[in-house]
């Protein structure tokens, strides 16, 4: 269990503050103390975590109801800060007057900041420190300060200028959620405009590469959209919709196989490869495995990774031809066929 879950769930263990249901849990992950919560709505748009939290038999609500009120609201804080204090301006429009919000972090990932943040909401602080990491706990007033609703309206999804003229549907908290990062730039510029057929793009984001594969490719006849991201995949849906081709989309962990998919002739990736602050290939790898499980005989990976990352070996491990047909500002696309 991380040490900022552990420490989040400290203050309600040690009777800090007072529990009453309805609760709701922002960012969720498991922690048995959920277990003893009868009313709860716990979103997480992050697979792994959601899948994690119904093993557990604690369900996650693709979008959290509206106009419902808690009496407790908890919040893991995420690291990027608009997404931070979108978290807590949501929990803190979602509580009833009198309810509680608590919230923690890690201390090297903003943890010493949430007291600032509640003052600035209007709020008056207590803290818990444990673990190199702060909980922070407040009631809600009667009024708000305004800058929670700045908060609101800075961390809802919109349209961004990604570059000249492509405008796209993003949110922050979101992989490069307010520009094109240039790894996927430079795989875009080398898709090949023979692709054709059933094509997926594994980890697609707000959908970027499959926009630049159908302005590039006419004779693609459908695209598998998959992300871990709930959020990432709506904004995908929204910048894809009025492409006239044939979507789907998959709420899912890539390091697992994916059944569902059919037969595919393409694949497209940019594969993660952080593990927290760590440079780990493990995750890519998994992905690689999982896209030739998805592939015809024949059909092809394009994948874009930083230079110094050894794929080769995954790759020739699960394709009969590998190839780097980019090397270019840190980064080479790799073309694989099965």
């Amino acid at each position: 269990m991380l040490p900022a879950l552990q420490t989040l769930f400290a203050p309600l263990e040690r009777g800090d503050l007072p529990v009453s249901t309805p609760v709701l849990f922002m960012g969720a992950a498991f922690h048995p103390y959920l277990k003893s919560i009868d009313v709860l709505d716990a979103w997480q748009p992050f697979y792994p975590l959601a899948a994690q939290l119904e093993m557990n038999g604690i369900p996650n609500p693709a979008q959290l109801a509206s106009g419902k009120r808690y009496t407790l609201a908890l919040v893991q804080i995420p690291k990027q800060v608009d997404e931070a204090k979108f978290w807590i301006a949501t929990a803190l429009e979602s509580l009833a007057s009198g309810g509680h919000v608590l919230a923690c972090a890690a201390n090297d990932a903003g943890g010493g900041r949430i007291e600032g943040w509640f003052k600035e909401a209007g709020l008056e602080p207590q803290s818990y420190s444990k673990n190199k990491c702060r909980a922070v706990w407040a009631e809600r007033p009667e009024i708000l300060s305004g800058n929670v609703k700045d908060w609101y309206d800075a961390g809802i999804p919109r349209m961004v200028d990604m570059e000249a003229g492509l405008p796209l549907m993003s949110q922050p908290g979101l992989f490069s959620w307010d520009r094109i990062d240039a790894g996927s730039r430079l795989l875009a510029a080398h898709i090949p405009p023979d692709l054709k057929g059933v094509g997926a793009d594994f980890g697609c984001g707000i959908g970027y590469l499959t926009h630049a594969a159908l302005r590039g490719c006419p004779a693609i006849s459908s695209m598998h959209c998959l992300d871990a991201d709930m959020r990432a995949l709506s904004c995908a849906a929204t910048n894809l919709g009025s492409d006239g081709k044939s979507f789907s989309f998959y709420w899912k962990d890539l390091s697992q196989p994916v059944p569902e998919l059919p037969p595919l002739d393409f694949i497209l990736m940019n594969p993660p490869f952080h593990e927290g602050k760590k440079t780990d290939i493990a995750l890519g790898c998994a992905f690689v495995q999982n896209a030739a499980a998805a592939l015809k005989k024949g059909g092809q990976l394009l994948m874009v990774a930083n230079r110094q990352l050894p794929y080769e070996e995954p790759l020739q491990k699960s394709f009969t031809n590998v190839r780097m047909i980019c090397d270019k500002d840190g980064f080479k696309i790799l073309k694989a066929v099965k």
